[in-house]
This record gives C-alpha cells, structure tokens and sequence, in this order.
C-alpha cells in the first residue's frame, strides 16, 4: 500500500474483475471508498515516484522474470495512463531493493543498481555485478549512497559518471538505509545462531 495525497494505492491480488489487469486499486483514504483500478498483474510492490503528483511504478512479486510497470493517477485517485515495460528480463530488477531518485524522474533497483527513467527507459547500472542492498541520495541526486550487503559498507557514487567517491565501512551487513540531513542511518543485520538482530549504525557524512 502507498499513501499519497490522502489517497491509498493497493498493489493486491483481487481478480474479481476477472483479470489480471485491475489488481492495481486506489481508495480514497477517508471515505475508503474505491476511486479506480488498473494495473497488468496481481501481487505487486507499488512504489510513489517522489516529487511527482501522482504517478508510481511497480515490480511483480511472484512473476519470473520480474515485470516492471508505470502508472500515473490524476488529483482523484483515478487511472490516467498505464505503460509496461519493453525489456522484459534484460536487466536486473529485484522487488526487495526499489528506491525513487529525489525528482521522481528516475529510480533504482536490483544489487547492479539498475537505473531507469519514468518512461521505464534503462539509463545505467552503478555497479555490475554489485551486491547493494538500498540506495539513499543527497538532494539533487548527484551522490548516491549505496549499501553493500556483502562487503559491510556504504558506498558513495557519482550520478551520472558512476565514479566512485568514497565508502564508509559499517560494522554489520546493511539492510536499510536512510539520510538525515548529514548523516545516514543505516538498519544493519547480523547474525548469531540462527537468530536475526537489527541494529542501526550512524554514518556521518
């Protein structure tokens, strides 16, 4: 679920309409009332381009491969227009690691840092091959920040060059990662046991 505007948006599973393509539904958030529904599949993780009215983008859960797809609402809640993207597979895209750039123009997703436009365009990866596990940005998107699952660390990267310009050791394995003005807070995991712990560690910038 996304809440924008005082309006919910449901990624669901209700095939009601006896299709696939309106699992995508918004609600008015006082009233709870339906305002409309879209979409191309059931079970997706919907995700509000920042900065943008209303338009969102969203990956599938239980598809393989990942399908991505792009939808823009007006001040309603009420479908306007709906695209699918044309890769279908040729880039790494992962559900679990989905972020918008600052201006909603663009995001991110998968370890590679998959970069596409809002047209659902590919625009480049950060890293091939990279194990990222979140990305977190400064305002005009120029440094990305990048959470190395793997390695314990978070990088910074250039945006557009994809340069690296330094990294910031953590002491666990990132999971989340946050910015707050001038410093970032990054929910880290590690493990004992079989048992899980999250612990959050402060960068400063």
């Amino acid at each position: 679920v996304v809440s924008v505007n005082d309006k919910l948006f449901v990624g669901s599973s209700d095939m009601t309409s006896g299709t696939y393509a309106n699992c995508v539904k918004s609600y008015d958030r006082g009233s709870k009332s339906m305002l409309g529904r879209t979409g191309y599949w059931d079970a997706t993780r919907l995700m509000h381009l920042t900065g943008t009215t209303i338009e969102l983008v969203d990956l599938s859960i239980n598809l393989i491969p990942v399908d991505l797809s792009y939808y823009q609402f007006d001040a309603n809640g009420v479908p306007v227009s709906r695209l699918n993207d044309s890769y279908h597979s040729d880039y790494q895209m992962d559900v679990s690691v989905f972020r918008s750039f600052p201006d909603g123009s663009r995001f991110i997703t998968s370890g590679y840092g998959t970069v596409f436009n809002k047209s659902l365009l590919f625009d480049r990866y950060l890293k091939p091959n990279g194990t990222y596990a979140d990305f977190a940005f400064n305002d005009d998107a120029s440094r990305i920040y990048s959470a190395d699952r793997v390695q314990k660390k978070i990088d910074v990267i250039a945006y557009p060059s994809t340069t690296l310009v330094t990294s910031y050791p953590l002491q666990w394995y990132p999971y989340k990662i946050f910015r707050d003005n001038t410093t970032l807070l990054c929910i880290s995991k590690t493990y004992n046991y079989q048992l899980t712990y999250l612990l959050i560690e402060r960068v400063n910038l």
